[in-house]
């Protein structure tokens, strides 16, 4: 029978050496393991492929947004692709403003702020495209 509970423990203890030796129920986790490794990287794979795809049709779009989507946009392309802000305080208007947009944004994963991107941009390309 294979097991049921497995925390993320067991899985950085995991071995393949260790996992080749095992009895059955361990080959189980082992198919266990693999399909929810498989599983997340597809995930993650779609997410960036989605976030890549939207985010070159916003730089292709008719119009420009306003200051203020412009902006959450910008703030989340930034988090999503390198995550908290790691420069000093620039000290022009607009790099400042740019600057706070990303500040306010810190925290959010780099994931969650794809899906925030794709989201917003989901709901201003019918405006802008």
């Amino acid at each position: 029978m294979c097991m049921a509970s497995i925390t993320l423990m067991d899985l950085r203890n995991l071995t393949w050496e260790r996992d080749l030796n095992r009895s059955v129920s361990t080959a189980c986790f082992s198919n266990f393991y693999l399909r929810n490794l498989i599983s997340f990287l597809e995930t993650k794979m779609s997410l960036d492929q989605d976030f890549q795809k939207v985010a070159g049709s916003v730089r292709n779009w008719k119009t420009t947004p306003a200051d203020s989507e412009n902006l959450a946009l910008y703030s989340l392309y930034k988090q999503a692709t390198i995550g908290d802000v790691n420069i000093a305080e620039p000290s022009g208007l607009v790099e400042k403003a740019k600057f706070k947009a990303w500040t306010d944004r810190k925290g959010i994963s780099q994931d969650d702020a794809k899906k925030q991107y794709i989201e917003l941009a989901g709901q201003l390309q019918g405006k802008y495209a």
